[in-house]
């Protein structure tokens, strides 16, 4: 993150308090709320802000995929498999049947550990350097259409080229879900391009 804009977040987180000290105003004021609240805003921007110099690219993958996927407490129906949190697909073992149910951290911790293989899958297969946004990136796009597809895909082998602006051209190709084009998919794949290609 630039310098410039992470003035601006902290300025935002400013301005937060700002209105929040004119809610609380008056006789009811509680000056240790409000110390408490900037407090908050610090420690939440310095962990944003820390996240954004270090580009871990797993945390970036993540809150993408989170927000991609949604999140159901429950066991859901997703294209034909049984998935339930951020889009777990279940399978034998992994202690989930039809009637579990789940928190949204418990959903978080299954994301973060399912990334764990698909982040594996593109060490396995990427053989050229890849910034942390385009490693995040294809981390949603292969939480997606899985492993094999990738393996097999035009994009790969761009990328392997060193074609960078050519593999971000097929993410669009990648937005059939039932047999035809699914709106949620375009919506997705234009964001993981755009992704791709921040620098």
């Amino acid at each position: 993150m630039s310098k410039p804009l992470v003035f601006v977040a902290l300025a935002g987180a400013g301005v937060g308090v700002y209105f929040l000290y004119r809610q609380q105003s008056g006789d009811g004021f509680d000056f240790g709320n409000i110390f408490d609240s900037i407090r908050s805003a610090v420690q939440v921007g310095s962990s944003q802000v820390q996240a954004a110099v270090t580009g871990n690219y797993l945390d970036i993958a993540t809150s993408f995929i989170a927000s991609k996927e949604g999140f159901s407490p429950k066991v859901y129906n997703d294209v034909g498999k049984s998935a339930i949190g951020y889009g777990h697909d279940l399978v034998d073992g992994d202690g989930f049947n039809q009637d579990s149910v789940i928190d949204s951290g418990q959903g978080w911790t299954l994301l973060r550990s399912d990334l764990g293989r698909f982040d594996q899958c593109i060490s396995d297969y990427v053989k050229i350097g890849l910034s942390d946004n385009q490693r995040a990136a294809l981390l949603s796009f292969v939480y997606n259409v899985g492993c094999g597809a990738f393996e097999s895909s035009t994009m790969l082998d761009k990328i392997n080229r060193g074609d960078f602006q050519g593999a971000a051209n097929e993410f669009g190709r990648w937005n059939i879900a039932a047999g035809r084009v699914n709106d949620t998919l375009v919506s997705r794949r234009v964001d993981e391009m755009n992704l791709f290609l921040t620098a």
